[in-house]
Protein backbone atom coordinates (compact mmCIF):
# COMPACT_ATOMS: atom_id res chain seq x y z
CA UNK A 1 0.00 0.00 0.00
CA UNK A 2 1.17 3.66 -0.97
CA UNK A 3 1.47 6.00 1.89
CA UNK A 4 0.91 10.04 1.36
CA UNK A 5 0.98 13.30 3.45
CA UNK A 6 -1.30 15.63 2.92
CA UNK A 7 0.25 18.90 4.34
CA UNK A 8 -2.32 21.93 5.07
CA UNK A 9 -2.29 25.04 7.06
CA UNK A 10 -6.16 26.08 6.89
CA UNK A 11 -9.08 24.64 9.03
CA UNK A 12 -10.91 23.75 5.28
CA UNK A 13 -7.63 21.77 4.23
CA UNK A 14 -8.36 19.74 7.26
CA UNK A 15 -11.97 18.96 6.63
CA UNK A 16 -11.25 18.41 3.10
CA UNK A 17 -8.92 15.70 3.91
CA UNK A 18 -11.28 14.13 6.85
CA UNK A 19 -14.31 14.21 3.94
CA UNK A 20 -12.80 12.95 0.89
CA UNK A 21 -8.76 12.04 0.88
CA UNK A 22 -8.99 10.02 3.58
CA UNK A 23 -11.24 7.50 2.39
CA UNK A 24 -9.31 7.35 -1.31
CA UNK A 25 -6.81 4.00 -1.92
CA UNK A 26 -3.88 4.19 -0.24
CA UNK A 27 -2.57 4.90 3.59
CA UNK A 28 -3.13 8.88 4.12
CA UNK A 29 -1.77 10.98 7.03
CA UNK A 30 -2.44 14.84 7.31
CA UNK A 31 0.09 17.78 9.04
CA UNK A 32 -1.51 20.49 9.62
CA UNK A 33 1.01 22.60 11.99
CA UNK A 34 4.40 23.46 11.53
CA UNK A 35 5.86 21.48 14.26
CA UNK A 36 4.51 18.17 12.87
CA UNK A 37 6.85 18.99 9.83
CA UNK A 38 9.75 16.87 11.32
CA UNK A 39 11.82 14.82 8.86
CA UNK A 40 11.36 11.37 11.43
CA UNK A 41 7.97 11.64 11.10
CA UNK A 42 7.96 11.50 6.92
CA UNK A 43 11.19 8.90 7.33
CA UNK A 44 8.63 6.79 9.07
CA UNK A 45 5.70 6.96 6.59
CA UNK A 46 8.14 6.76 3.52
CA UNK A 47 5.45 8.47 1.56
CA UNK A 48 5.47 8.03 -2.24
CA UNK A 49 3.81 11.64 -2.54
CA UNK A 50 4.29 15.02 -0.25
CA UNK A 51 0.72 17.21 -1.64
CA UNK A 52 1.12 20.41 0.09
CA UNK A 53 -2.40 22.40 0.45
CA UNK A 54 -1.80 26.32 1.19
CA UNK A 55 1.17 25.45 3.40
CA UNK A 56 2.76 28.99 4.78
CA UNK A 57 6.16 27.79 6.15
CA UNK A 58 9.50 26.34 4.19
CA UNK A 59 10.06 22.70 4.52
CA UNK A 60 13.35 21.51 5.04
CA UNK A 61 15.28 19.30 2.58
CA UNK A 62 15.66 16.10 4.42
CA UNK A 63 12.05 16.16 4.22
CA UNK A 64 11.56 16.84 0.44
CA UNK A 65 14.36 15.29 -1.07
CA UNK A 66 13.24 12.06 -0.25
CA UNK A 67 9.95 11.81 -2.02
CA UNK A 68 7.89 13.67 -5.16
CA UNK A 69 6.18 17.00 -3.81
CA UNK A 70 3.24 18.83 -5.16
CA UNK A 71 2.55 22.33 -4.22
CA UNK A 72 -1.08 23.55 -4.75
CA UNK A 73 -2.10 27.00 -5.27
CA UNK A 74 -5.58 28.18 -4.94
CA UNK A 75 -5.18 31.63 -7.85
CA UNK A 76 -2.87 32.14 -10.48
CA UNK A 77 0.87 32.91 -9.79
CA UNK A 78 2.80 34.84 -8.91
CA UNK A 79 -1.08 36.78 -7.42
CA UNK A 80 -1.62 35.73 -4.15
CA UNK A 81 2.06 34.54 -3.60
CA UNK A 82 3.46 35.12 0.03
CA UNK A 83 6.35 32.87 1.31
CA UNK A 84 6.55 29.20 -0.43
CA UNK A 85 6.94 25.92 0.91
CA UNK A 86 9.91 24.85 -1.19
CA UNK A 87 12.10 27.27 -2.50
Amino acid sequence: MLNYIVVGARPWNRRGFDEVIASLIGAWHFVGRREEMVPGRAANIAPRYLLFLQWLWKTRDEITDNCECACFHMANMPYGHGIGPIS
